[in-house]
Parts: C-alpha cells; structure tokens; sequence
C-alpha cells in the first residue's frame, strides 16, 4: 500500500481510492458555497511516526489528513491522487524535504508545498521560497493554532487558483465557442455571397449563365482575343418550332424541355467553352480560341446530338423530332467588334431557320457581307414563328431600331391591302362607265401612282 501499513493505523491513513469519499474530485472552488477545508486534503511528510501522530490528533477534525513517512513514499501517493497542500519535514533520511517539494513543481505545479523547519536561516530554504517552489515555511515546534491557520491559507490559495483556473478555462471555452461560431457564420455568409453571385449571373431556369452574363464575358473575350490575336467562334442556337411545341403541350412541358436542352448543350462541348441562355428557346455557345470551321464542325455535331435525343414529347413536332438550328460566327472574320460578330450568326441563324431548320449555316466573312446585302436585302429582316417580325441580332446587341423601317410583315399586309383597294376601284368602274381606273406607273428609282380621267366633254 502507498501509506505503508494499514487502514485502522490512525497516524496514517492511506487512501484505497484517488479521490476519498468525503473530497470533491475536481477540488473545485465554489464561491457561493465558500470554501470547505476538508474537500481539500492534505499529505504530511515526516519520517518520524510521532511527528504524523500529532498531525492527526490536532487536524483530522478540521481537514482531510493523509500522512507518509518519507519523500519517495509521498512521491508515490502523489501520483496516484490531487492534493491540494503538501507539508514536509525538512530533514529526513534519503530525500530532503526541500528536495521533495522541488520535484512536484514540475509534476503537480498547482499544489501549495509547506516545509517544516528547525533552520530558519537556511540557505535551500531561503533559495526555494524566492524562486516560488515552497509556498511558506513552519518553524519547530509549531503550535495547533498557528499551524492550522496557515494550512487553512494555503487551502484558500490552491482553492482560489482553481477556481481562476476554472475561470480562465470557461473564458477559453467560450473564446474557442465564439471564434467556432464566427467561422461557422463566415463560411455561410461566404456560400451566400457565392450563391447569391451565382444567381446574380445565373438563368433561373436552365442554371446556364443569362443573357446579361454571356453579353458581359463576350466583350471580354472578344477583348482578349484581340489582344493575343486569337480567333474566337459563336454559336447562336434556337429550338425549331418550339412555339409548336408550348402550345400543344403547354409551358410547364415547354420549360422542362428548354432545361433538358441547356443539358445536352453543356455536356455537348468543351469545359473552356460558354454555354447561356440568349433568351426564350435562344441559347449561345462561345468557343474561345476556334476558328469558324472547327466551329462549323462542332455545331453540326451538337445539331445531330440533339436531333437524335429522345426528348419528352417529341413526337408532337410536325417531324416526329426536336431539332435546333445553329448560326456560327467568328471574331475577326466575321466582325470588327464584339456587336458585329453578335450580328452576324444571328443572320446566319436565319438563313438556317429560312432554309428549313435543322442545320447549321456560317456567316459570311467581313469582305463578302456587301454583295450578299445588295443581294439579299431581306436578311436583315428575322420572321419570327409567331408571325413577328424583327431585325436581326437587334435584341442581342440592344441596338436602337431605326425610325421608319419598314418591316416583312408590314410590307405584306400593305401588299394586302393595296390588292383590296384594286378590287374595289375594279368592281366600281365595271357599274360606272366613264370613270377609269388609278393606274400604277413603276419606274426603275421609285414607284408612284398617276391617276387618268376620261372628259366626256
């Protein structure tokens, strides 16, 4: 046993346990409860066996007394308990008691060491006070009054330090529970910031980057390509009779179908190219550093990857099949700026969407656009499928339309209505004889109407 000899000896009285019954195991220190000094025991050290008993007949009433009777012994209890106050003779045999209290600092650095002494002046004592290794000294013989106050100080102080120490670790706890929390809100406020970023940029129904984005990272890349004299590529996409389609299965089918195809045309190409949402059944696809031909390329693949797919409903399209039809362009080839290449698949688009959809069609190059203008006037004219009619690539690039152009449709229903006017001037003349017809004279710069009456007189 630790204590030597047994437990009905009432000198010693060594512990069967780490912490006895009637000793708080933590040696906390309650300030509301004040301090009780027999939850706080106490090792006395003396190899004199009468010197222990005295220990005990004076103090088991009022502390918790624990004895041993040499220092490798107390070093032996120590370690296998707290203790909150050790009082040691200075002089014993083997191990002194200055050399007893000096190896706990670093092993039970919060225990209170007391040395008893007959030596007031010695120089190991004197040492180890200065340098905070012995808390006190008690000079022989002491007396019970003496003695107990300082034992009850020195619980105080072991009892006031745990009890900072309590302190200091709750303040630790609740420092690492706020900087936990402050993390915890900083990581979500930046996956908001992040979220709220991606929506900012973000189609709300497709997840494709929005027409807002693509406008902004165009101009970039345009820019960039430029600058390292590269060749970027454009593909204008739109879904060929999809009006077709939202009418005969409606538009919650509609929107399933347009994020169904925002997928096959992300999966569809490079993960260094762009895929947005232009608008409506409308998507664009920018090819950084691709020449218009192997842009050609990839977009006749994409054409035939989506004509192939088993969309849902597909068979309510008047071909049996979903179909796209796909306008390429190219900076520089095809335009000076960011706008001019914009402009240019978007009549690429229509020339496909006019040579019956379902293919893909390249811009014409900077140098060749005159002659196909003069040629082909009507392409800057887009008939939409609802019968709308608009200027090509105008909503793309938010060019203001010019004041008094005319447009196909307007042009038809003018036709329309000067062949109804025709028909009754027609009907009128035929009941009244004598009056003749408005003829129309065409001339090659313009055309006008000259009207010619007959004078009876």
């Amino acid at each position: 046993m630790p204590g030597g000899g047994s437990t009905d000896d009432p000198v010693r009285q060594a512990p069967t346990r780490r912490t006895p019954p009637n000793v708080r195991a933590s040696l906390e220190f309650t300030l509301d409860e004040g301090i009780r000094y027999y939850e706080y025991p106490i090792l006395i050290v003396d190899d004199e066996p009468e010197n222990l008993q005295a220990f005990c007949l004076n103090f088991r009433q009022e502390f918790t007394i624990q004895t041993a009777n040499s220092g490798a012994e107390a070093l032996g209890m120590l370690a296998e308990r707290d203790y909150a106050v050790v009082v040691s003779d200075h002089r014993m045999p083997g191990m002194s008691g200055v050399e007893l209290l000096e190896r706990t600092v670093e092993s039970h650095p919060d225990l209170v060491r007391i040395i008893l002494t007959g030596y007031t002046d010695n120089e190991s004592i004197i040492e180890a006070i200065n340098q905070g290794r012995i808390y006190h000294y008690v000079t022989k013989p002491w007396g019970p009054d003496d003695l107990g106050v300082t034992l009850k100080r020195a619980i105080e102080r072991y009892a006031m330090a745990a009890h900072n120490r309590s302190l200091i670790s709750d303040l630790r706890r609740s420092k690492q529970d706020i900087e936990r929390k402050l993390k915890q809100a900083n990581r979500e406020l930046q996956r908001a910031n992040e979220r709220w970023k991606r929506l900012a940029v973000s189609d709300g129904l497709t997840g494709l980057y929005n027409h807002r984005y693509f406008q902004e990272r165009w101009r970039r890349e345009v820019q960039r390509a430029r600058r390292y004299n590269e060749t970027l590529s454009l593909m204008v996409i739109d879904v060929d009779r999809f009006k077709n389609f939202n009418d005969t299965m409606g538009h919650p089918q509609g929107d399933v179908l347009l994020k169904a195809m925002a997928t096959l045309l992300t999966r569809a190409v490079r993960e260094v190219d762009l895929v947005a949402r232009y608008g409506g059944e409308e998507f664009v696809i920018v090819l950084p550093n691709t020449p218009r031909d192997d842009a050609a390329v990839l977009a006749q693949r994409v054409r035939s990857l989506v004509a192939q797919h088993p969309f849902k409903h597909r068979d309510v399209q008047p071909t049996g099949r979903l179909t796209i039809s796909i306008g390429v362009s190219a900076f520089p080839d095809d335009g000076a700026d960011a706008s001019e290449v914009i402009i240019a698949a978007d009549k690429a688009l229509y020339r496909a969407k006019d040579g019956g959809r379902d293919r893909v069609m390249v811009a014409l190059g900077v140098t060749d656009r005159a002659e196909a203008a003069n040629q082909d006037e009507e392409m800057d004219l887009i008939v939409d499928e609802d019968g709308e009619a608009r200027i090509a690539a105008l909503s793309a690039t938010d060019l203001p339309q010019p004041i008094g152009l005319d447009t196909l449709r307007l042009r038809v229903m003018q036709a329309e209505k000067e062949a109804e006017v025709s028909a009754a001037q027609a009907v009128r003349a035929a009941s009244q004889p004598g009056v003749l017809v408005p003829q129309r004279i065409e001339d090659d710069e313009e055309e006008f109407v000259v009207e010619v009456y007959d004078d009876e007189d």
